[in-house]
């Protein structure tokens, strides 16, 4: 008489054969995928470059209009925030650089502004008002300071804020 042989302990007990893994659906994203940071570095320099490049471009409508849009200042911070938001992705310090970066653009903006008409005015060159004469500079921006403006930048701000978190989700 023989011996039974033992059972192989990892063998898979015998039944109906299991489903295969359903393929995933194109363009589903698994979940949580794009909820993480993307690139951080990339996106507080490019948020930077959208930002001076943005107060240029509010400098030029300054002083090609004579007029101060004090509404830019959101359009100033649509751009970062769109900008920081869609490149960094979804991180917890994106928000406030956006919101830093946009108050940055706009003041940049707001000096460049001055620095023209200065040139206009007094013959200075805008390179040399941000090199040499930069007191100057700040001198005149206090100047025209005001509770309107200081309003702004803090819309601005909140702009930048809310449109950067807005677009880091999406």
């Amino acid at each position: 008489m023989t011996t039974p042989e033992p059972a192989d302990p990892f063998t898979p007990p015998p039944g109906p054969p299991s489903a295969p893994a359903s393929p995933l659906a194109p363009g589903v994203p698994l979940a949580g995928a794009g909820a993480g940071p993307k690139n951080l570095p990339g996106a507080v320099l490019a948020g930077l470059g959208v930002a001076l490049v943005s107060g240029l471009l509010y400098g030029f409508i300054a002083k090609a209009t004579d007029y101060e849009i004090t509404w830019m200042a959101i359009g100033i911070a649509a751009a970062v925030g769109v900008t920081v938001g869609r490149i960094g992705g979804k991180h917890p310090v994106l928000p406030p650089v956006g919101a830093l970066l946009s108050v940055l653009g706009l003041f940049f903006g707001q000096l460049f502004g001055i620095a023209l008409y200065v040139q206009e005015v007094a013959s200075i060159s805008v390179p040399t008002m941000f090199t040499e004469h930069f007191s100057i500079l700040l001198d005149g921006w206090k100047e025209a300071f005001s509770f309107y403006w200081a309003l702004f930048i803090v819309v601005g701000a909140v702009a930048g804020f809310n449109i950067t978190r807005k677009f880091g989700e999406s």
